[in-house]
């Protein structure tokens, strides 16, 4: 290679990031699905959060989303359930268990996937992502307006180690994000274990509730 030429990367990979095995693991271990739930991974890249959400629960029922056909192919040779399209552009469908991201940063456009994938969750399910540290500090309209959503919803805000990211090429800071949808989770399918056992066992009054009382999904189009 001649001295002073930049390495450049395909062109399908130019801003995506894949997940580090590890860090893919501790993504689905804070999204803590169960057998046969619904889950979807919005920007499937090339499946690595995908295959460690099928090692962990196999029975799963993994959807996916990828703008980039050649890594929308890789993920369906993979055995992945993935449409090529535009997710941001994408009707929201209330159906989701569980919604597990890594998004592309640029642009806050993490904020933008965030809350675009809040709007697919039924009730009482759970978004899983890895952000952009900067979500926590940045004075931007976007960013200010997104931590006020988070400290609305009660989500959970969790530091990740310097260097995570090293792995793939990148040292940008990161935090990941768990945000859990109002109302109570949908009945699991006869093999599953609830969600959430501690949390429903603790507040018996809720599940007594009438259903007018849990508005979720008009709280979830509000995002």
């Amino acid at each position: 290679m001649p001295q002073g030429e930049a390495v450049k990367r395909p062109e399908h990979l130019v801003g995506f990031w894949p997940t580090p095995a590890e860090w893919a693991a501790r993504l689905v271990e804070l999204a803590a699905p169960a057998p046969g739930m619904r889950v979807l991974e919005p920007q499937m890249g090339e499946a690595h959060l995908a295959r460690a959400i099928r090692e962990a629960v196999p029975t799963a029922q993994i959807e996916g989303v990828e703008i980039n056909e050649i890594r929308a192919a890789k993920c369906r040779a993979a055995g992945f359930d993935c449409t090529t399209a535009d997710f941001l552009a994408m009707t929201p469908e209330p159906r989701y268990a569980r919604v597990i991201l890594n998004p592309p940063f640029e642009d806050d456009a993490a904020i933008a996937h965030v809350r675009h994938g809040l709007r697919f969750l039924d009730a009482g399910g759970r978004l899983v992502a890895v952000m952009p540290e900067a979500v926590r500090w940045a004075g931007r309209a976007a960013v200010v307006a997104f931590r006020e959503l988070l400290a609305s919803t009660g989500a959970q805000v969790l530091d990740n180690p310097a260097g995570a990211f090293a792995s793939e090429g990148t040292n940008v800071s990161t935090v990941t994000v768990v945000i859990d949808a109002p109302g109570t989770a949908p009945a699991a399918p006869a093999q599953a274990q609830p969600a959430q056992p501690v949390a429903r066992a603790a507040e018996p009054a809720r599940a007594k509730a009438p259903a007018a009382a849990q508005p979720a999904q008009l709280s979830l189009l509000a995002f």
